[in-house]
Formats: C-alpha cells, sequence, structure tokens
C-alpha cells in the first residue's frame, strides 16, 4: 500500500535557447510544454468522477533547463519559471524543486515531507583516466531527497535524479586510445557508485 510511482522524463528544456536575449515566444515551445503537461496531467489530476486521485506520486525531471542556462539566475530561467506555474495550476499540492542547476523534482506535500536535500556533485573518469569534478565547472547534479511518509512516520524513501555524464565526443574517444563501450562503461560505473556511496552514508 505504501508504493506510489516514480516517473523520470528528460525535458531536454522544452528545446528552450540558451541566452539572455531569447524570449519564450514561439509556438512550438509553447507546443512542447502543453504536451509535457497532457503526459503528467494523468498522474498530477486533482478529481476524476468525484474522486480524488493521483496523491503520492513523485517525479524526476532531467534538463527543466539546459546546460547553458545553468547559471543563470531562478528567475532568468523561463523553462522553468513557466513550467512550475503550469504544474500549480493543475494540482497546487505538487512542489517542484529545482536543483540550482538543470534538474528538478516534483512530489505531493499530501503524502511527502522532504526531509534532506542531498548535493550529489557529477564526479566521474574521463577517459583518459582522470577523476573529474565537483570543482570543474561541471553544471549538472544528481541530488538526492530522503522523503517521509506522512500517513506512516517510519516509513523514509530516498530518490536520486540520476543525470549521467553523456558519451564521450568522436574526437575525445580518438585521443583516448580506448574501446568505445570499455571507456563509456568505465565512466559510467564510477559516476553511478559515487551517487551511491554519498547516498549510502546519508542513509
Amino acid at each position: 500500500n505504501n508504493y506510489k510511482k516514480l516517473i523520470t522524463m528528460n525535458l531536454e528544456g522544452f528545446c528552450w535557447p540558451n541566452g539572455e536575449n531569447f524570449e519564450w515566444n514561439t509556438e512550438k515551445n509553447q507546443q512542447r510544454l502543453d504536451n509535457v503537461l497532457d503526459l503528467l496531467n494523468p498522474y498530477i489530476s486533482l478529481v476524476k468522477d468525484g474522486q480524488e486521485i493521483s496523491r503520492g506520486n513523485i517525479f524526476l525531471f532531467q534538463e527543466v533547463v539546459l546546460k547553458g542556462a545553468a547559471n543563470f539566475d531562478e528567475e532568468e530561467k523561463k523553462s522553468l519559471i513557466l513550467f512550475r506555474d503550469a504544474l500549480s495550476l493543475k494540482n497546487p499540492h505538487y512542489v517542484l524543486v529545482h536543483d540550482g542547476c538543470t534538474g528538478a523534482i516534483l512530489y505531493d506535500r499530501r503524502e511527502w515531507n522532504l526531509e534532506e536535500i542531498i548535493n550529489i556533485d557529477r564526479r566521474f573518469v574521463d577517459y583518459n583516466n582522470e577523476v573529474k569534478g565537483p570543482d570543474d565547472a561541471i553544471k549538472k547534479k544528481s541530488n538526492g531527497y530522503r522523503f517521509k511518509n506522512k500517513n506512516e512516520e517510519d516509513y523514509e524513501m530516498c530518490v536520486v535524479n540520476i543525470h549521467l555524464k553523456a558519451m564521450m565526443k568522436i574526437k575525445e574517444f580518438s585521443q583516448a586510445r580506448l574501446e568505445f563501450a570499455e571507456a563509456d562503461e568505465n565512466q559510467r560505473l564510477f559516476e553511478i557508485a559515487n551517487i551511491y556511496n554519498i547516498i549510502k552514508n546519508h542513509s
């Protein structure tokens, strides 16, 4: 009975262009936002056939804003603000928490208390076997979130909004002189292990 849906989605910034001079004024941008809201609606709808529904779900979003806008002040992150406002109109009980970079989570405050945000800066082994991050101006995170269930005080759950380092570029691959699959696997294994160890220490 404790089971709730965990839903993850990469929003690609709603294809929001990077740069301070762009405004949210294109029909395609709005269509992308509307499409995402249509997909989410069944899981956050307040009432159906007179019954309250869709309680307790947790959503993990990658790239609510694109990397180029990660260091903008929050009020400049147009896609984040418009997404947050639209979700609030759909269901004010669901809270969107932005991680300060490119990702965010959405949770139902009727069912969960957010007890702790666990900052997990990206750290990985690059293709020359050197550890990168978090001091290398890497702008993405895989933050963890510790929730306590409001109906059962002994029930807690950690979720992690995992957003791994993308695969290497062709130029990097040729310089590294490693088999593609081996290099990519090593990178991801290191990053996942780092995330796991941080969460374990907070558990």
